[in-house]
């Protein structure tokens, strides 16, 4: 449950608000999880209700009662493309699947996903602490109810083993996340603060595919890639993995591809899986032992680091967590008395020089002024360097107007001044006048006689009268630069003067104050080296609170592999007493998968057993050859429904829920022509009736221990409503129209 909290220094005791924070915590506690003593009695996992979070507004589907409890059988139903499969599809994916549902009514609409589950836990291995609470919870309900003390012959309760816990998953939508948040409550309540934040990576061991996997009691177990051989390599074993045992999509009712037999790598998985579930496995022993020895290993390197930290405590002469809060305590009450102390001197030392207020308040003004000056200061000294660098940017733009100025004497053909026949100088400038040179009377070519342009095609800027401009610019900064420099220099020079007025009233006033403050010198250094030393004990303190929060949590790592290293050997002593022959588990599923197909009135139903590779067979031949999508979709439910019954009653490791998509798939299809889809269409209603009736008739049996949701276009008229959780309309004058309900274009 709940992360151990880094013990803090203790002062006093709690208030009302804390108590009654803590008393809402403990309401919290008890409404989220349920001490069971028969966990067969129980789904794994029960789905409790799904929500989508919108931009406007949220969209829900709940499985629960009135009284707030899971139903055993749940119907959505609805016209087509209402977002019937949508439902299944989003638990689905919540429950680890890879992608969600990508209709336009969703992309547009939907940016998360939230599913409530009941998820069965062995007490001690995910949240250890909830052994103690449920304790006293149990002690004080015993109390209360007045049972008596088993030792004095009163009725004893059998003891808890697990607990059932409420929690919700989410998962975003529109957007790739490699991690998972997990919630406690349920979809109608829980405070919205994550406490748990799962990977999707199956190997993790804080994965979400490792979380559900610990409950169906499959954690920590691998698949091999080829079975049949000994060296095979070999992955984690991953709750998609055992997905297909608990979801019946529509792409695999009448279809060819029931068992994965055109996904090989998927179909070797699942015949591992189904006999994982089963323990029937002829490598499960192996690998189980396997387990066991890693453990063993884990838990020996815990524990040695375990004893290291405690050795390591004991020579450091680190207390035990109850000696650190008393001394913690204590300390604290010293620093106070101490802080008390001081405040009590500091205003006896005030009180007993207020004869110096006038030479106190002299030095006050005197150390006012001189932050002040020196202030000022700083603002100059920063404007001079601003005005160094721009009147160095003017310095730099007068040079190169010089240099440009220069370039237009060399270059520029109308800047000659002297004749060059006579080499006498001219007693003018040259220009070019009616369209002819002044200086030899030749005809101008017109483009010459245009303006000069710049390299931009605008008229030449007048060098001299920027020259004079920049020239200016630069005189009036640097004046004023001189001006700033002058009141740096008078500033400095009253700085100068006022720290000496400083000193000479910092002398005063120790002088006309030191009589009164000598006696008191002494005790005051000691309170604040007093002080500090406590400081320090503190910290110390807080660094050994650290370590023994270090070290708790390293007890829990120790208790937890225990915990898996005790189930894990549970386990193999099951198997050694219980391991049954894979031909009998087969013979069991092969006579459940033929009895189904009686009870849905299968036509002339001859030889139905399920074979070695786990695909069904029935009238002589494979499921695949029948020549009938109705008839395979009836196998395909007997399939998964001889799987699941048989798992539930013999108490195996599966989920506890099925998703059906679509029961009535294919079963009023003649389109193929064969007599076996004419015999199934004739009597497609009365199969449906049949389905229907044997799926409540063995839920009501096995009531409370399994759940199954059922999407169907229109189920029969014999089933009760009560189990219809939502009936989607098709029309938007008759809500709900579709699970997203405003998405009605």
């Amino acid at each position: 449950m709940n992360e151990a909290a880094e013990p803090s220094e203790p002062t006093e005791p709690a208030d009302k608000a804390d108590q009654a924070s803590e008393q809402t915590a403990v309401s919290a506690f008890e409404r989220n999880f349920t001490a069971v003593s028969n966990p067969e009695a129980h789904p794994r996992i029960r789905v409790l209700g799904l929500r989508l979070k919108g931009i406007r507004r949220d969209y829900e589907v709940d499985f629960t009662d009135e009284a707030g409890a899971g139903k055993d059988l749940s119907l959505v139903v609805g016209e087509i493309s209402t977002g019937k499969t949508t439902v299944l599809d989003f638990i689905d994916y919540c429950l680890g699947a890879a992608n969600h549902p990508t209709h336009p009514e969703v992309t547009d609409n939907v940016r998360g996903a939230q599913l409530a589950v009941e998820i069965l836990e062995r007490l001690g291995t995910d949240f250890p602490d909830y052994e103690e609470r449920e304790r006293e919870h149990d002690a004080q309900q015993s109390q209360q109810d007045g049972q008596s003390d088993p030792e004095a012959g009163g009725s004893v309760t059998p003891p808890h083993t697990h607990q059932i816990s409420r929690y919700v998953i989410e998962r975003p939508v529109g957007g790739s996340t490699s991690t998972v948040l997990l919630f406690r409550g349920d979809h109608k309540r829980f405070d919205g603060s994550w406490f748990r934040r799962l990977t999707m990576n199956p190997s993790d061991t804080d994965s979400l595919s490792q979380f559900l996997l610990r409950a169906c009691g499959l954690d920590g177990l691998r698949v091999r890639q080829a079975p049949t051989k000994d060296d095979s390599t070999t992955s984690v074993l991953s709750f998609r993995d055992v997905m297909p045992l608990a979801f019946l999509a529509h792409t695999r009712i009448g279809s060819t591809d029931l068992v994965y037999e055109r996904q090989p790598h998927r179909n070797i998985k699942l015949r591992q899986v189904i006999d994982y579930l089963f323990e029937v496995s002829d490598h499960e022993y192996s690998d189980i032992t396997a387990h066991i020895q890693a453990l063993r290993e884990e838990l020996r390197e815990a524990q040695v680091g375990l004893s290291t930290l405690r050795s390591f405590l004991l020579e450091a002469g680190v207390r035990g967590e109850a000696d650190l809060r008393e001394a913690a305590t204590r300390a604290n009450a010293r620093k106070v008395l101490a802080t008390q102390q001081l405040s009590q001197l500091t205003q006896t030392l005030t009180a007993s020089t207020r004869f110096a207020a006038a030479t106190r308040a002299t030095y006050n003004n005197a150390a006012q002024s001189a932050r002040e000056l020196a202030g000022q200061i700083r603002e100059r000294d920063t404007l001079l360097g601003r005005l160094g660098t721009l009147r160095s940017q003017y310095a730099d733009d007068l040079h190169k107007i010089e240099l440009l100025a220069e370039a237009q004497q060399l270059f520029d053909a109308l800047s000659v001044t002297v004749c060059p026949a006579c080499q006498n100088h001219l007693p003018e400038a040259l220009s070019i006048a009616n369209g002819n040179c002044t200086l030899c009377r030749q005809p101008v070519n017109a483009a010459l006689a245009e303006p000069a342009l710049d390299q931009n095609g605008g008229p030449q800027v007048d060098l001299s009268r920027e020259r004079r401009n920049v020239r200016r610019r630069l005189r009036e900064l640097a004046s004023f630069v001189d001006e700033v420099a002058v009141e740096v220099a008078d500033l400095t020079a009253q700085q100068q003067q006022v720290q000496q007025t400083l000193n000479e009233a910092q002398r005063a006033l120790d002088a006309s104050t030191a009589p009164a403050v000598a006696p008191f010198i002494t005790e005051r250094d000691t309170l604040t080296n007093t002080i500090a030393g406590l400081d320090s004990e503190l910290g110390t303190l807080q660094g050994h609170f650290r370590m023994q929060k270090q070290l708790l949590e390293r007890e829990r790592e120790a208790n937890r592999i225990s915990a898996i290293l005790a189930a894990a050997r549970e386990r193999r002593k099951e198997l050694e007493l219980a391991q049954l022959d894979r031909d009998e588990v087969l013979d069991q599923l092969s006579r459940r998968f033929g009895e189904l197909l009686t009870t849905f009135a299968f036509p002339k139903i001859s030889e139905p057993f399920i074979d070695s590779s786990l695909v069904p067979h029935a009238r002589g031949g494979r499921y695949d050859q029948l020549g009938s999508a109705g008839a395979m979709t009836l196998v395909a439910l007997a399939w998964e429904l001889a799987i699941f019954e048989l798992s539930i009653e013999q108490g195996r490791s599966h989920p506890g829920f099925l998703l059906i998509d679509s029961p009535q798939k294919g079963l009023r299809q003649v389109s193929d022509g064969s007599a076996l889809a004419s015999d199934i269409a004739l009597e497609a209603g009365s199969k449906v009736d049949r389905i229907y009736a044997h799926i409540e008739q063995w839920l009501s049996t096995h009531a409370g221990r399994a759940q199954i949701i059922i999407v169907d276009n229109e189920p029969p008229a014999s089933v009760d409503e009560a189990n219809v959780v939502v009936r989607y309309s098709g029309d938007s004058n008759r809500p709900p129209y579709g699970l997203i309900e405003d998405a009605i274009d």
